[in-house]
């Protein structure tokens, strides 16, 4: 005779075996899964230092690399202080950097924060500017109170030797309140706190979830994080010096709940209770066993490089995680598709901007007279070629908008915005296209304010552009400047001449006119709209066509 049972009673005892061993995976799994999620957040933190300090370290070094080149230009031995000051404050112009140099007693010599006539006292800084004079190792200073700037800086200082003997102290230095941007750009710090320490543990880099009580003390990671004392909090704390200086940067984050500490009894019992009900368990454990193996075919599968298997588990678990590893699959097969396609780009503009540049060089040493006139023209028209590039690299998509470019290569020559109108519809140009009217504009900037509108007071230059289905057509017009008769060499096309025409008649294919009146100086440029509105580079033209 058959036992005959009720679906209820079946469900029963298939409960009984089932529990045991699913409550005890189920804890194992919160436990790696407690694992796994401590593992990411430290990781997390770690690359957040990371990134941090080496933000800070790079900062320090382009630092030194400058105070170098300022300390072998030859003015310094010279004595041409006020001729550096000069430079130095166009080449820092933007940078949010001042130059300072001091003799060996640290008297300031020049200081481009103010005009070069201005008084200057000794150096505030007395601590690491005196070891560097006397070691001659360059180093970055601790956080104090600039005796000029009045406000918290900072300074990096080398030292240079000057030919008859003499010492003198090369200063960058920088305000502390600027590093702000420097640190959190492009970088999101999520649930972390963040803060920078010099060596003497004042605090450089506030983070915004600090309270303002930490400004002006001295600190230490530990007591900023609040993880010293018998009542602090659970935190996680990370630390990292800085290369170049005594700088840490400290970062720590709130432990996440949900630990399963204090289940130890529990625990214990359902495994009891599972040797009790094991003869039960054998069925489910075939339903287990059967799909553990499932998904060690989709992992295998995926760890082979094909496409997973598209299998199922009644267990929803399982099932779960099988889901989740053909997930892992596709994610992993896009980044790699992502990932050559990047290699591609990056290999296209890597050979046009090569292109670009011993074009450049080619038109720059034909036209110069000497090897320093050849650096000088050459690093003005890299410079020049280099905004334009920011501006595509900046964007999402390879266009930019050409008033944009305009802007941002004539706003370094004009000191009013009445020197310069602009006027034209909303165009967007291509990445090659930007980079060679840049130059363009460039060329023409640097005529203007030698010879130009820009060369006399009230000096106007009016730009005009405007594209239709065949053309686009750009007129830069000069009204306010005397230009002097042109030279033989001017006639038969200058180094600015000649790099425009190349770019407009064999770049664009386009065609370029200038007029020259008494009053004015108009320059009219024709070009197929094909070519500026999408891909196509200067790499693109044959050198010999």
């Amino acid at each position: 005779m058959r036992i005959k049972i009720s679906f209820s009673v079946l469900m029963v005892i298939m409960a009984l075996a089932f529990l045991a061993p699913a409550v005890t995976a189920l804890i194992l799994y919160v436990n790696a899964r407690e694992r796994e999620r401590t593992e990411i957040v430290l990781r997390s933190g770690a690359d957040l230092t990371g990134e941090i300090a080496h933000r800070l370290s790079s900062e320090f070094q382009s630092a030194q690399t400058m105070l170098a080149i300022f300390g072998s230009s030859g003015w310094l031995g010279a004595g041409l202080y006020e001729r550096l000051h000069a430079r130095a404050q166009e080449a820092l112009r933007g940078t949010e950097r001042y130059l300072i140099v001091v003799d060996e007693t640290g008297q300031q010599l020049l200081n481009t924060r103010v005009p070069f006539d201005t008084p200057l006292g000794k150096s505030s800084d007395q601590v690491t500017l005196p070891r560097v004079m006397e070691t001659g190792t360059p180093s970055v200073s601790n956080l104090f109170r600039g005796g000029v700037a009045n406000i918290p800086v900072y300074n990096v200082i080398a030292r240079s030797e000057l030919p008859n003997g003499e010492r003198r102290g090369l200063i960058l230095t920088r305000d502390a309140t600027d590093l702000g941007a420097v640190l959190t750009r492009g970088h999101a710090s999520g649930d972390w706190n963040v803060a920078v320490l010099d060596g003497d543990g004042q605090l450089v880099y506030p983070s915004p979830r600090l309270s303002d009580e930490a400004a002006g003390t001295r600190n230490d990671c530990s007591s900023l994080a609040g993880t010293s004392g018998a009542n602090a909090p659970r935190l996680y704390l990370l630390q990292r010096s800085v290369t170049l200086s005594d700088w840490r940067v400290c970062v720590w984050a709130r432990r996440p709940s949900g630990s399963i500490a204090g289940m130890n009894e529990p625990f214990s019992f359902l495994l009891l209770w599972s040797g009790l009900v094991i003869g039960a368990a054998l069925v489910i454990g075939y339903l287990i066993s059967r799909s553990i193996a499932d998904t060690a075919k989709v992992a295998n599968a995926i760890d082979a490089g094909l496409p997973p298997p598209k299998l199922s588990s009644p267990i929803r678990e399982i099932n779960d995680v099988m889901a989740a590893l053909r997930r892992t699959a596709e994610v992993k097969l896009a980044k790699d598709q992502e990932l050559a396609l990047l290699l591609r780009e990056t290999a296209h503009r890597a050979k046009n901007q090569l292109a670009i540049t011993i074009s450049l060089l080619r038109l720059s040493a034909h036209g110069a007279s000497d090897v320093t006139q050849l650096k000088d023209d050459l690093t003005r028209r890299l410079t020049a070629l280099g905004r334009s590039i920011d501006i595509i690299t900046n964007r999402t998509v390879e266009a930019a908008p050409f008033e944009l470019l305009a802007r941002t290569q004539l706003s370094p020559f004009i000191t009013r915005d009445e020197q310069i109108q602009l006027d034209g519809d909303e165009f967007l140009i291509s990445q090659s296209a930007a980079q060679s009217f840049g130059l363009i504009f460039h060329e023409l900037a640097t005529n203007c304010t030698k010879y130009g509108a820009w060369a006399v007071p009230g000096g106007v230059v009016t730009l005009r552009w405007s594209a239709d289905e065949k053309e686009f057509v750009v007129e830069w017009l000069e009204r306010g400047g005397q230009r002097p008769a042109p030279s033989s060499s001017q006639q038969n096309g200058g180094f600015g001449t000649t790099l425009i025409d190349f770019l407009v008649e064999r770049a664009f294919s386009g065609t370029i006119e200038r007029q020259v009146d008494e009053d004015q100086f108009a320059v009219n440029i024709v070009v197929p709209v094909r070519v500026v509105s999408k891909v196509h580079s200067v790499a693109e033209v044959d050198d010999d066509r």
